[in-house]
């Protein structure tokens, strides 16, 4: 099923949802794209459970991310000034703006947002662990062989 979604409950949508593209060289063109955090929230709705921001999900919706950072889920990225990857997540604030924001994503309970939530810290770790387990043998056995 594909993901839909919709804006228009969102007060100031059309300011807030889209933003004046800006060319490569730095020139603000007359064309919009959809504002970078919009599309996290969208997509973000997948990866917490809650497919509608209102005043009775917002914060859920923000302790939802929080815990997802906590595994090392950042979902916003750019550069700084000096050209250096920077990566967050939408702030309270983002998401308290994006109250009316909704989408067919599916619902889950706390309960299971938290079982999710373990499934992929356990595979992350598992992930991190065979990782370090492959360069500590390269490393051991290069001073072996040497």
């Amino acid at each position: 099923m594909a993901l839909t979604w919709d804006l228009g409950k969102i007060e100031g949508y059309k300011e807030m949802c889209f933003i004046p593209e800006i060319d490569l060289d730095g020139t603000i063109s007359g064309k919009k794209q959809m504002n970078p955090v919009t599309e996290v929230l969208i997509w973000g709705t997948m990866l917490v459970g809650i497919n509608e921001i209102t005043d009775k999900t917002y914060a859920d919706f923000y302790k939802r991310i929080k815990l997802l950072e906590e595994t090392g889920s950042l979902l916003l990225t750019g550069t700084d000034d000096e050209g250096n990857l920077v990566e967050s997540n939408p702030s309270l604030q983002d998401i308290y703006f994006h109250r009316g924001l909704s989408t067919n994503a599916t619902r889950w309970t706390e309960k299971q947002f938290c079982k999710r939530l373990g499934e992929r810290l356990l595979e992350t770790v598992t992930q991190n662990i065979k990782a370090e387990i492959k360069e500590f043998k390269d490393d051991n056995i290069e001073a072996i062989t040497k």
